[in-house]
């Protein structure tokens, strides 16, 4: 195929260059994946009140106005404990998880028992 040693390692070093070019494209993408989930992290918690206080007082505030208060709890944790709407909502919240969470278990447990059934 190679009519000289040289044009044997320039086809290697070609190929080389490219691996390493894939790697770094894959490397890029994963450390720029690997910040967003990080932002994401942050921002989920902020979200969470914005969603339970938006469900309280759906009528009452836009959402703008709500989420610079949200902001404001979430970085200062003992002023949101003061406010006993936030710990409702809050509660409300957990509780709907809560359900949610043993809606789930029932149906994986009846699936249990179909697969034990079938075996």
């Amino acid at each position: 195929d190679y009519s000289s040693p040289y044009q044997f390692d320039q086809h290697w070093v070609q190929r080389v260059q490219k691996e390493e070019k894939i790697f770094q494209q894959q490397k890029d993408h994963f450390d720029a994946m690997k910040r967003e989930n990080s932002y994401e992290r942050v921002e989920k918690v902020p979200g969470m009140y914005d969603r339970m206080s938006r469900r309280s007082n759906r009528s009452t505030s836009s959402r703008s106005s709500n989420s610079v208060d949200t902001v404001s709890t979430y970085k200062n944790p003992k002023s949101s404990m003061g406010s006993s709407k936030s710990k409702s909502s809050n509660y409300t919240y957990l509780k709907e998880q809560l359900k949610q969470e043993q809606v789930i278990r029932e149906k994986m447990q009846e699936e249990i028992e179909m697969l034990k059934k079938t075996i």
